[in-house]
């Protein structure tokens, strides 16, 4: 694969080369690729650097594929018009800069924090998670809010209410829960009061 663009290209004139330097040019880059012999297209280490590929792909498209028959024996022509057809590809790509189209999503950490508050307060509205998020810093819309909570799967309050879960309600009073003694019992005799 070719390098990326940020690549920095030996500053050569291709175009002001005879067609015998180019054809030098591309037995030395053979030979620095290890290639076996004269004739043979197979390399014995068929790792090539990205600047050399860079180098070779506009040798290539300058020689045109005739001459590559002749004299390409670091890679097959195809290869290095392969390689010169990235090389532009790569150049006019433009998806870094490419803005799609409609609204920004919502960021990761926002949809947990309102997951996260829905589940906890099972009886809280769309309004009502919008103002706990505002304190928090962040500006949602209701519907911003039952948009996130509808793709997590977790239904408006009147359904949320009903469909509470007995590990949901505990998590959510785990608080008031813990300070809950249910082993003392006091039980009204004959003498009084009596705790057990």
């Amino acid at each position: 694969m070719i390098g990326t663009h940020e690549i920095k290209r030996p500053k050569i004139a291709i175009a002001r080369w005879p067609r015998k330097s180019i054809a030098a040019k591309l037995r030395l880059a053979r030979a620095r690729s290890g290639c076996k012999a004269q004739g043979s297209r197979k390399p014995v280490n068929n790792v090539v650097a990205d600047s050399e590929r860079v180098t070779l792909a506009e040798i290539a498209h300058r020689l045109g594929r005739k001459a590559l028959q002749a004299v390409a024996n670091a890679a097959k022509p195809d290869t290095l018009m392969g390689w010169y057809r990235r090389l532009v590809a790569r150049k006019f790509d433009g998806s870094k800069s490419r803005r799609y189209p409609g609204r920004p999503r919502i960021d990761d950490e926002i949809e947990q924090w309102v997951v996260r508050i829905a589940k906890e307060n099972s009886d809280w509205g769309y309004d009502r998670i919008v103002g706990a998020m505002a304190n928090l810093g962040y500006t949602l819309s209701d519907q911003t809010v039952g948009n996130i909570l509808q793709r997590h799967g977790i239904p408006p309050v009147p359904e949320r209410k009903r469909t509470t879960t007995w590990s949901d309600f505990i998590h959510a009073h785990l608080s008031v829960l813990a300070g809950t003694d249910f082993f003392t019992v006091e039980v009204l005799t004959l003498r009084g009061l009596v705790t057990y």
